[in-house]
């Protein structure tokens, strides 16, 4: 499994300590990551804000 991978587990805070140090020394090689990072943990945010409607 390549580090990219776990980005999501990542931002949810589900990975183990050795997978959470591989993953942040990615971060800091790979072009990609940091901004997808940024992406999923504000997509998150939102998504906990949001109310669910009712239906009628």
């Amino acid at each position: 499994m390549m580090p990219c991978d776990d980005l999501l587990s990542f931002a949810e805070g589900e990975l183990d300590r050795e997978r959470t140090a591989v993953f942040r020394d990615h971060l800091q090689t790979c072009p990609v990551c940091p901004g997808r990072l940024v992406e999923a943990v504000q997509l998150g945010a939102r998504l906990s804000e949001r109310t669910p409607t009712s239906r009628r």
